[in-house]
Order: C-alpha cells, then sequence, then structure tokens
C-alpha cells in the first residue's frame, strides 16, 4: 500500500514538472504577443501596440519586458517595462495581480473583472515615483517641470470603455520645482517640498479637493477642477485658495516683501487668496477670489 501510494506521488510529481518544463521551453511566445497585441489595442482604440520579451513565469504568471503604446494624433505614446501579470488560482476569471514600471515610478494593482468581465476595478492600486520632468516629455507645457508622484486610489470602468471610467483616490507630489513665465512675489520658480490633495476623475472632469502645499518660499490650500481635452495641455484649469508667504523667504527678499506688504494691506490678512485659470500649457495666476 506504502509502495502505491509512493508511486503514485512520484508520477504526479513528475507529470507536473513536465508540464512546468513543457510550458517554459515550450511557450507559444508569438502567438500569446499576437493575441497580447491585439486585445490591448481593441481596448485602447487610438494606440498601437508592441510587445517585447514575454514569458511565462511559474505558476500562474506572466511577464512581459516592454510594452510600447504608440498614441495616435492627441494622444501621448507610453512605455511600459518590467510588467509582471499573476493570475489568482482561487478566482482565475475574475483576480489579477499586475505591476510594472513607467515614467521612472512603478505602479501596482489589483484587478477585478465584475459582471461577466464587462467592468474593471483596480483596487488597491499604488502609483509610486513618476518623475514629472518625463510626463512633460510627454505633454509638453514649455517650462521647466521636476518632482516625483504618488497615488493611492482605485479605478473602476466598463472594460470597452476605459477612457470614460472613474479614478479616484490621493495624489502626492515631493520635491515639485516648475517655472513661471510670469514672476509671483519676486520669483520666478514655485518651489514645494510637499505637495497633496485628494482627487476624483469621471467624464473629463479632474475635482481636485481639500488640496495643500508646503514648501520654502510658501504655503497654502486649494481646490477646483482641470477639464481634460485630446492632448492634454489645452486642458482648461479652475483652482482657487490661500497661500501664505514664508516669514523667511520675505525678510531675505526685498522684492518680495514689498509685494506682500501691499497684498496683506489690501486682503487685511496675511492669507493671501489666489485663482488659477486658463490652460495646463498657459496657466493665468493672479491675486484676488475672482
Amino acid at each position: 500500500m506504502l509502495r502505491k501510494l509512493l508511486l503514485f506521488l512520484f508520477y504526479s510529481l513528475f507529470a507536473v514538472l513536465v508540464t512546468v518544463v513543457l510550458l517554459v521551453v515550450r511557450f507559444p511566445r508569438e502567438a500569446v504577443i499576437e493575441y497580447l497585441r491585439a486585445r490591448v489595442e481593441r481596448e485602447l482604440p487610438g494606440y498601437r501596440c508592441g510587445l517585447t520579451g514575454i514569458t511565462y513565469q511559474y505558476p500562474y504568471g506572466l511577464s512581459v519586458g516592454r510594452v510600447t503604446l504608440t498614441g495616435s494624433e492627441n494622444l501621448p505614446d507610453l512605455i511600459l517595462e518590467d510588467l509582471l501579470l499573476t493570475v489568482d488560482p482561487m478566482a482565475p476569471l475574475e483576480h489579477f495581480n499586475v505591476g510594472f514600471t513607467a515614467l521612472g515610478g512603478v505602479v501596482l494593482s489589483d484587478i477585478y473583472l465584475r459582471q461577466q468581465g464587462s467592468i474593471v476595478e483596480c483596487t488597491n492600486l499604488s502609483v509610486s515615483g513618476i518623475e514629472l520632468k518625463q510626463v512633460e516629455m510627454m505633454v509638453p507645457l514649455n517650462r521647466r517641470l521636476s518632482g516625483r508622484i504618488d497615488f493611492d486610489g482605485c479605478f473602476t470602468a466598463r472594460r470597452m470603455a476605459l477612457d470614460q471610467g472613474e479614478l479616484s483616490g490621493m495624489v502626492t507630489v515631493r520635491g515639485l520645482q516648475a517655472s513661471l513665465k510670469r514672476p509671483v512675489l519676486a520669483t520666478s520658480e514655485v518651489r514645494f517640498d510637499r505637495v497633496e490633495t485628494r482627487i476624483r476623475y469621471q467624464e473629463r472632469l479632474i475635482t481636485v479637493d481639500n488640496g495643500i502645499a508646503e514648501g520654502p518660499l510658501c504655503k497654502g490650500a486649494f481646490s477646483g477642477a482641470v477639464t481634460i481635452v485630446p492632448g492634454w495641455s489645452g486642458a482648461t484649469i479652475d483652482l482657487g485658495g490661500i497661500v501664505i508667504p514664508e516669514p523667511g523667504y520675505i525678510r531675505k527678499n526685498k522684492a518680495a516683501a514689498r509685494a506682500a506688504a501691499l497684498l496683506y494691506k489690501k486682503y487685511k490678512s496675511t492669507r493671501l487668496p489666489y485663482r488659477v485659470s486658463g490652460t495646463l500649457r498657459e496657466p493665468v495666476f493672479r491675486f484676488g477670489l475672482q
């Protein structure tokens, strides 16, 4: 009896090992590439997809060395690297884990297919270390821009209309530096150690709530909305809030001190109201509520 059991375990293990070897050695790479390429292009209209370095990852994964998404007019190109897709063995048609690098950062998420696969839900969506400099190269804004973006939230959409989905969560930008076309408080560059806000994206509208910013020149709060248009750089801005110049900066900069003194007198407070309008390419900053 024991001998039969041992033989059964041996042959079972042998069969599993043979299956794994065949999957690795005879993995149908070209067929998988063609299937995934066609699937991605169907799910993302306006993009051409290229994939390289596809390999099977034991026991339930698939890795792709590089995914190149080439956009048509008004759609930015995007490159994903080191993508790993893992299937949940308890729900192989409903739950996946995905991770990849893009724009200098790392993206991780759980993906669920709901309602017979018609709804895509990304939970535990984490984006860390995205470089603003690389984003600016995709969406030219004609200004120096640097910093790193983190995001934690979720995304839900109909599978055949991903661009019409809803994204919500918390955005944090660290080490933000951006050049200004017109000086504000005697500086031609804004610098913030940390900018944090809650956002919600739906139907081409990004709503910004309870934003805060802290830096060596000033600190403040903001809220409002950004309306997205094809190409992004023409997106319209409607943001407002208050800015508080840092006393240390004002003491060291006489021009800033003179400008701040006039504004303090006008608004009878060191909490200066402001609005930003215009577009991402050509934003317009002005003090005041209107």
